[in-house]
């Protein structure tokens, strides 16, 4: 199966109001009100610095300093720094924000992200740019080659992006093709191998014990169909994370895509991990039917389907339901 390239991005958007979260670095200070009102900064036009409300309620805001100060260290800026976290954005799979850091040099904007898809899931530094230029002097794994890199310590510049988005584009498109092909060939091999072609009894031997229609009670050669779903389906180059919540008769499904791809392929790429669910649901209990050419399986019969794809940076922001009475699912665009 096909290993999916990099580090997963999964860790999310955000932007937003009124209240000033300064931290020092070296021995790092909680956030507190009394702090915030004590030092006077000067924002950016544009930056909206976060409320104290939003402050309480974000998600480990020491770990978004910590991951910060490694990120401004590789690119050489030190010393005593004051964070003003911002510019809030949230989304149902992940959360964004800067961090407005004044230096000696320049004015910095490290902006980060954190998926919210699992309750482990760190932020990570996705950029640090210089706030009045828009220079940016760090990007992170896999990202570099799409913007130009300056250095913080001269502002000259180090790196020219080495190609266009469109180019990534294309790239990525050549590798969802092949990941598609390979996840055909997958079902057909699991097909083959428990001897699925015409008949489930086979399948249903290596499935659940007893008998269950519950889709988070069905289980496939000993594993949850969920779990294996979610893991398997984060192999593939054109997805980047999965998770699967059932609540009560309705399964949502949420898929975080490479920003490279296409609106089509994100749409792809949310069916694809919905009809492979709906696959193993067939393996586990012959109950369901499979997914066929022109239905994605019965399993959405006796479940809704709700899918919401996006690249963590709100590009895409693709919702898709499907009711049961339904005969395919229908996309907000």
């Amino acid at each position: 199966m096909r290993m999916k390239k990099g580090t997963m991005l999964l860790l999310a958007i955000a932007v937003i109001a009124s209240f000033l979260m300064i931290i020092a670095l070296g021995g790092v200070e909680e956030p507190s009100s009394s702090a915030a009102e004590s030092v006077a900064v000067e924002l950016p036009e544009g930056f909206e610095p976060i409320t104290q409300t939003q402050g309480e309620e974000l998600y480990d805001t020491d770990q978004a300093v910590n991951k910060a100060a490694d990120a401004l260290g590789s690119i050489g800026a030190y010393g005593h720094l004051n964070f003003t976290f911002g510019n809030l954005d949230e989304s149902e799979l992940s959360t964004s924000i800067d961090l407005y850091v004044p230096t000696s040099k320049s004015n910095l904007i490290v902006n980060l992200l954190r998926l919210k898809t699992r309750q482990a899931c760190e932020w990570e530094v996705l950029s640090v740019r210089n706030a009045d230029n828009k220079h940016f002097y760090y990007e992170r794994e896999g990202s570099a080659d799409l913007v130009d890199l300056y250095s913080y310590e001269t502002d000259e510049l180090v790196s020219k992006a080495s190609k266009t988005f469109e180019e990534a584009e294309s790239e990525t498109a050549a590798s969802v093709a092949a990941a598609e092909e390979e996840f055909e060939d997958q079902l057909d091999s699991i097909r083959e191998k428990y001897g699925i072609a015409g008949s489930a009894s086979a399948a249903s031997s290596s499935g659940s014990s007893g008998f269950t229609l519950d889709v988070s009670e069905l289980t496939f050669d000993g594993e949850s169909i969920i779990t294996s779903t979610e893991k398997d389906m984060r192999e593939y180059d054109y997805i980047k994370d999965v998770t699967i919540q059932v609540d009560k008769d309705e399964i949502d499904i949420f898929v975080q895509v490479p920003s490279a791809v296409t609106e089509d392929t994100a749409k792809m790429a949310g069916e694809d991990v919905a009809r492979y669910l709906a696959a193993q649901a067939s393996w586990a209990n012959d109950y369901y039917k499979q997914p066929g050419s022109d239905d994605i399986g019965s399993l959405y019969d006796r479940y809704t389907l709700m899918l919401y794809v996006d690249d963590g940076y709100k590009d895409f922001d693709l919702y898709g339901a499907k009711a049961k009475n339904a005969n395919s699912i229908h996309w907000n665009k």
